[in-house]
């Protein structure tokens, strides 16, 4: 990247564009309705559904993982309307599930809207990041840099959605509004975001709508002036090398950001990518008889678990998802009956946790600017360890010197937590060719919800033996997370 371009992603905090605030609003409202529904999901369903709490706790865990066998159609799909079509099919599902929940009793209605519900938040999860790679091609260049400050913002409306749903949803249960009233706001939640999704100027199958006819040079709007950029991520190299994310030279290279380089630039050459010019798209190459076309005109490429950087990262994203959900799970139980605190730390973590998300992600990825991938990731799993062991290290003090230690150790946590995501997000996004992000963010759920379903059984069984042996394993978890991303951004 050239130092102009790196010297502008520094100054830069939000992403800029027409589609900033919509993008913004629509996914802050999803996230609103997901705090709501997190926080009171048992509840709500023993009373709108009027179902026991043992009827219920399975029927949600068997509903989330019956979606896991759709991730691959999702992800087809994705690839085939495009990211905002999925996001509002995915939102108006949600909100037809929380609608029908109101409206439908009894067991067999519970699982299947269950399962819509289910199956409306995965598609978000793969849309969002999906758009938000999309609208960066828009915003000024088709550089890392871009991308990395849209995922940003995605994580911070999420989380600050999340946080402001859960709080809201608790404030209006303690003055009296029913899980009923509650469960319309979360439907009329997700109708308002349908309607607020903007559209990304590009075509579903991974080219862009608006772009030349000519097959020469690239507009200037979709490849910044260097020229000294790989080629484009459109057309990877072969997978059978990983990825060398340290290497300036690389297609994955990180900008000034730490980001995996653009997806759209031209190549060493000068010209763009073959298979990022319309003609290539368009008018592809006549194919002899009897001979199978090339792997990049089909619309349907290889699985993504073949990608061998893809399944290294994602299995390490996991990795450390696991860690993130049993932290979140134990914390209470931890606080209240192991160190003996009162109720209020319990509070007082979660709120230090969420403000940090919400104020911290922004800043913190403009401050990381120019570090590789693989660094952010090693030092943030270096010190998502050490704080986990801090949690560990409470009950030898007393409680105000305890009080002090968590605080610090969830400082730590969270701050790990800013770093590892938010660099996973970009390096998923950036790994695959344009038209296949879809099928590979869908590939990555598979791993996030087994991961999910596998946070509370391994947290109640440790918590069985002790409390330290859960640390260790989390510390444990999240090293060998950084050691595997380390491994994959080795040269060959």
């Amino acid at each position: 990247m050239s130092a102009p371009t790196r010297a502008a992603g520094k100054e830069r905090l939000l992403p800029e564009g027409s589609g900033v605030r919509r993008f913004a609003a629509a996914g802050l409202l999803n996230a609103v309705g997901s705090g709501f529904f997190v926080s009171f999901a048992l509840l709500f369903f023993q009373d709108v559904a009027d179902l026991p709490l043992s009827t219920v706790g399975p029927g949600l865990t068997a509903a989330s993982l019956a979606i896991l066998l759709l991730l691959p159609a999702l992800g087809r799909l994705a690839d085939r309307i495009g990211p905002r079509r999925l996001l509002v099919a995915a939102s108006l599902a949600r909100a037809t599930a929380f609608a029908g929940f109101l409206l439908l009793d009894g067991l067999v209605p519970f699982l299947v809207l269950a399962m819509l519900s289910s199956l409306g938040a995965r598609a978000e999860q793969i849309g969002s990041p999906l758009l938000a790679a999309v609208l960066a091609g828009q915003d000024g260049g088709q550089d890392g840099a871009a991308r990395s400050r849209w995922l940003a913002l995605y994580r911070t409306v999420f989380n600050a959605g999340v946080g402001g749903g859960a709080l809201l949803g608790g404030l209006l249960v303690t003055g009296g509004v029913g899980y009923p009233t509650l469960g319309l706001f979360t439907a009329t939640g997700f109708a308002l975001a349908a309607l607020l999704y903007p559209a990304g100027r590009v075509h579903p199958a991974g080219r862009a709508v608006d772009a030349p006819a000519a097959t020469g040079t690239p507009a200037s709007t979709d490849a910044p002036a260097s020229t000294s950029a790989p080629a484009s991520t459109s057309a990877p190299a072969s997978t059978d090398t990983p990825a060398a994310m340290d290497t300036p030279a690389a297609t994955d290279t990180p900008d000034a950001t730490g980001t995996p380089a653009a997806t759209d630039t031209p190549d060493a050459t000068g010209t763009p990518a073959a298979t990022n010019t319309p003609a290539a798209t368009e008018a592809p190459a006549a194919v002899a008889p009897g001979t199978r076309a090339p792997q990049a005109a089909r619309p349907n490429g290889p699985s993504p678990w073949r990608d061998p950087r893809f399944v290294r990262v994602s299995l390490a994203g996991a990795a450390l998802f696991l860690a993130a959900t049993a932290l979140e799970n134990a914390l209470p139980v931890y606080l209240l009956d192991t160190l003996r605190l009162p109720g209020w730390t319990v509070g007082a973590m979660f709120g230090l946790n969420t403000a940090l998300l919400m104020f911290g992600q922004l800043p913190l990825d403009r401050r990381l600017n120019g570090h590789p991938p693989s660094r952010l990731l090693g030092v943030g799993t270096l010190l998502a360890a050490a704080s986990v062991l801090l949690f560990s290290l409470a009950t030898r003090l007393g409680s105000g010197s305890a009080v002090v230690l968590l605080v610090v150790a969830m400082i730590g946590w969270t701050v790990s937590e800013l770093i590892v995501f938010q660099t996973v997000a970009v390096v998923l996004t950036g790994l695959p060719p344009e038209s296949r992000r879809g099928a590979y963010l869908a590939a990555n759920q598979l791993p996030v919800g087994i991961a999910t379903a596998l946070a509370p059984l391994l947290v109640t069984s440790m918590l069985a033996l002790s409390p330290a042996v859960l640390f260790w394993l989390l510390a444990a978890l999240t090293a060998a997370a950084g050691l595997v991303t380390r491994t994959e951004s080795s040269p060959s």
